[in-house]
């Protein structure tokens, strides 16, 4: 009698512990893990994001993230257009050329600011080493991007009118070999394709030199439709790029060697230029500063079809990042 006692009992504990399981197995079912997927530009000012996801500080946050690649943030840009991507990565003036065409996306945070990002580099043989003898040159850049707007000021500031030189429209994984085969004089492009250009030729290109000229900044955009729907996620992205930052300070050359890693180049290519770099989450005026300079510029050369300035106040949504660094918003 005991025995059956002690088979009926095991038999109802399996019973229970069975239950549990097709339960639980039931409620993950209902309810999937957040995930998100960001296109992220493949260059060195990219750490926070996979440091994240190195360091599975995304993990930590409850979130499965995708981070998809692609060469440049105004390829990120058009992926989140086209809903490819939940968010994007990209600069201060590719936000400033698609807001004379569309206000349906807004600013998250910046995550990244280099006032040496950007160079114009120039075969040795060729000789140019000042701005000024860049007049009449075959220039290559990315239009509508960084590289654009960089290469304008820089010209304007030098005296010469940007109709007194020939812009070639290249990808910026495109520069070295157009430089080394003669098909420009001067590229104006982003890292790591400057130091790629430089590393490609003997002797290296003469850079020319025009460092704090201008401040770049990198910024994490989404569509404005999916701010309210996506609002737990962004947060949640946001406290996971903070840790990342906080661990690029104080551990950078593990850093770089998961930036190398990540895309597939010589640590010497991402070393080269780390200490440009400032990573800080942040929502500044400064930033709405240097896109109403950018759509100045872009008005007064005829780059884009409106005469009237966006409102950039409007194109920012602090509401993730104040959540996660109650100190990161000085917009006003």
């Amino acid at each position: 009698m005991a025995h059956v006692k002690r088979i009926s009992l095991a038999l109802a504990l399996l019973f229970v512990v069975s239950l549990g399981i097709y339960v639980q197995q039931g409620l993950n079912s209902r309810t999937p893990a957040l995930s998100i997927r960001i296109a992220v530009s493949q260059t060195p000012l990219s750490p926070p994001f996979y440091v994240a996801q190195h360091k599975g500080y995304f993990k930590d946050q409850g979130i499965e993230v995708e981070l998809v690649p692609y060469v440049g943030g105004h390829l990120c840009f058009q992926a989140l257009t086209k809903g490819e991507v939940d968010l994007a990565t990209t600069s201060d003036s590719v936000i400033m050329f698609n807001s004379f065409d569309r206000g349906d996306f807004s600013i998250l945070s910046s995550f990244v600011e280099s006032d040496n990002d950007i160079k114009v580099i120039s075969p040795a043989s060729l000789g140019i080493r000042e701005p000024g003898q860049l007049r009449g040159r075959r220039i290559g850049v990315i239009h509508n991007t960084a590289s654009e707007f960089f290469l304008h000021s820089l010209l304007l500031i030098s005296g010469i009118p940007p109709q007194n030189v020939e812009l070639i429209s290249l990808r910026p994984d495109e520069m070295a070999t157009a430089l080394l085969d003669g098909q420009i004089d001067a590229a104006s492009v982003w890292e790591p394709y400057a130091y790629e250009a430089l590393q490609q030729s003997a002797p290296p290109p003469n850079i020319i030199n025009a460092r704090g000229m201008y401040t770049l900044s990198f910024n994490l955009v989404s569509m404005r439709s999916q701010i309210s729907k996506q609002l737990t996620e962004h947060k949640k992205v946001l406290s996971a790029l903070g840790d990342a930052i906080r661990y690029i300070a104080k551990h950078p050359d593990d850093a770089q060697q998961i930036m190398a890693q990540q895309l597939q180049r010589d640590p010497k290519a991402i070393a080269h230029s780390w200490n440009d770099y400032v990573f800080k989450l942040s929502l500044s005026n400064s930033l709405i500063s240097t896109l109403e300079s950018e759509a100045r510029w872009a008005v007064t050369q005829h780059r884009v079809s409106s005469a009237s300035i966006p409102d950039y106040r409007t194109f920012i949504d602090d509401t993730a990042l104040l959540s996660t660094e109650p100190t990161a918003s000085l917009i006003r």
